[in-house]
């Protein structure tokens, strides 16, 4: 019994790291563009906080996210929504329409802060592994980001599946539903 246990355990961590191998490239490219992104703020505005910089980088990284994700299915419906003439008086007007845009695209917009506050914790975890890994091994610069983003992904993967499963639905729905 207790060898089947220890078992299930290696092999559930297995596949953990699995899982977050196979989802690792999108966020490492994402990763690598706000590092740029962010490097680019702090000499502009001459931040010299990496918490302050980070959070506009990744409030703007987030922000660009979900706008496409909310509006590019929705322009891509506009097409097919317009087919026909709709009866009179029951289409919206244009004004109706850049007014719901507008709203929309502020409510995404302040969407963007909430999921910033989340993912900042994660950021902070990886650059601790970025600046650990970077002093111990002497290292390259990409490998030691892809070990932060690696690990900080591990971490957001094992919360997800063991302490918040689920929690993508409620995100599912702060994107397209909340305050609709």
């Amino acid at each position: 019994m207790a060898d089947n246990l220890v078992f299930q355990i290696v092999f559930s961590l297995i596949d953990l790291v699995k899982g977050t191998l196979f989802n690792f490239p999108l966020p490492f490219v994402l990763v690598l563009i706000g590092t740029f992104f962010r490097r680019l703020i702090s000499e502009k505005l001459k931040l010299k906080s990496w918490m302050i910089s980070s959070f506009i980088s990744v409030y703007f990284m987030l922000s660009l996210i979900l706008v496409l994700a909310y509006f590019v299915p929705v322009f891509f419906g506009l097409s097919e929504s317009l087919i026909g003439l709709p009866p009179p008086g029951s289409g919206l007007s244009e004004i109706d329409l850049i007014a719901s845009f507008l709203f929309h695209f502020f409510r995404l917009l302040l969407l963007g802060v909430v999921f910033s506050f989340v993912v900042m914790p994660f950021a902070l975890f990886g650059s601790i592994v970025f600046s650990a890994v970077e002093n111990k091994f002497k290292t390259h610069y990409l490998i030691n980001l892809a070990l932060g983003v690696f690990a900080s992904m591990l971490v957001f993967f094992a919360l997800w599946l063991f302490v918040f499963l689920g929690f993508e639905r409620g995100v599912i729905y702060l994107i397209y539903f909340w305050m609709s």
